[in-house]
């Protein structure tokens, strides 16, 4: 047990044995990918009977790695929300009228969220989340920018 609780560093994951969230969208706009981590039920099962058990870190890590599969969610839908209010304020325009000068903006506003939300994922991934937190602030700087610029036409971003 001491031995195979050594290689958490190689990417051993006691936990995930009984919760596999890679599974659970197989095949969809939203699939994780294989896990990379070894997935073992009786070496779980000497874990939670272990003296070491909750004392780890195995836990922190999992609830860390939910949290951000959440927030990734919640962003699609907030993104969502936003392409959907966007669209039918067009709409109610007649067409792209005066918001259509800052659709250029909140393009490029979100392909920077989006590559950022994907180097705060690897950096996630990689166990430095203290760098992921201060991007995520940036993310949330950029959100609410991108925003004002689609609920506000007249808005322009000092930069």
């Amino acid at each position: 047990m001491q031995r195979a609780m050594g290689r958490r560093d190689q990417g051993l994951s006691v936990l995930s044995v009984w919760l596999l969230p890679r599974e659970l969208f197989t095949n969809t706009r939203s699939d994780l990918g294989p896990c990379e981590k070894i997935h073992d039920e009786n070496l779980r099962i000497t874990y939670e009977k272990s003296s070491r058990f909750m004392k780890e870190g195995y836990e922190r890590d999992f609830l860390r790695y939910l949290q951000s599969l959440l927030a990734e969610v919640e962003r699609r839908i907030r993104r969502g929300h936003a392409r959907l209010a966007l669209s039918q304020a067009q709409q109610n325009a007649g067409g792209p009228g005066p918001a259509g000068k800052n659709e250029e903006k909140v393009q490029v506003l979100t392909e920077k969220i989006e590559d950022l939300v994907l180097q705060i994922e690897e950096l996630g991934s990689e166990g430095r989340v203290e760098e992921a937190q201060g991007m995520m602030k940036l993310v949330e700087q950029l959100k609410d920018e991108r925003e004002l610029l689609g609920s506000n036409p007249s808005f322009s971003p000092a930069r």
